[in-house]
């Protein structure tokens, strides 16, 4: 004849009522939770912490829901762990306390936001990501924007272009490439490879435009 082992068991509202002091290595089954608690013959029920602490509730098919869990000094607050994933109960964010290292790829299904503005980082000066990939809509960059117009990236504040602030500009490439500069007098000054000038004064709109030939 097989042997059966019966916990010591009852609802979660009559354990807390009623509060016994389970002895030394019993195990107490809260059956609408299916919570275990682990007696020490000391400690009422109420007293006692749920077993195992890392996690507060075991039921089966992987359907867990938690008042938390702890691995280490790492908690995960108010969390629900089903076959779907990790969750909360009440559609909460989940909130984890200490970093986190996550040493293969993560996915996302909605926005990534900072706990506080303007003081969090994305990488380091020691850790930095390489290669950013996103689609043509807009950079926020301090007020100011940075987007895909057709075929040119436009920078604006608001719908107002803005200045740009460079030591110098490009534009074209090989021999077709001139280069765009303050000289030491703080006049415009072009150098590159244009056809039939060379050192060059001449002005535009009442301002002296000195080009210097390469």
């Amino acid at each position: 004849m097989a042997t059966r082992i019966l916990f010591r068991r009852d609802t979660e509202a009559n354990w807390t009522s009623n509060n016994p002091t389970p002895a030394q290595g019993e195990i107490v089954l809260v059956t609408d939770t299916g919570r275990l608690k682990i007696g020490n013959g000391t400690n009422t029920f109420t007293g006692l912490a749920y077993f195992p602490d890392t996690l507060d509730a075991i039921t089966d098919k992987g359907n867990t829901t938690t008042n938390g869990i702890t691995v280490g000094a790492s908690t995960i607050a108010n969390t629900e762990i089903t076959n779907d994933g990790i969750g909360t109960p009440d559609s909460s964010p989940v909130a984890i306390t200490t970093s986190m290292v996550v040493s293969s790829g993560l996915t996302v299904g909605d926005h990534i936001l900072p706990s506080k503005t303007e003081a969090i980082d994305l990488g380091s000066e020691a850790f930095r990501f390489r290669d950013l990939f996103l689609s043509g809509s807009t950079i926020n960059l301090g007020g100011s924007t940075i987007s895909v117009d057709g075929s040119s990236i436009a920078i604006k504040s608001g719908s107002n272009p803005i200045d740009i602030k460079v030591k110098s500009l490009e534009i074209g490439e090989g021999s077709n490439k001139i280069t765009i500069r303050a000289n030491n007098r703080g006049l415009p000054e072009i150098t590159g490879g244009i056809a039939g000038t060379r050192g060059i004064s001449t002005s535009v709109d009442s301002i002296a435009l000195a080009i210097a030939l390469s």
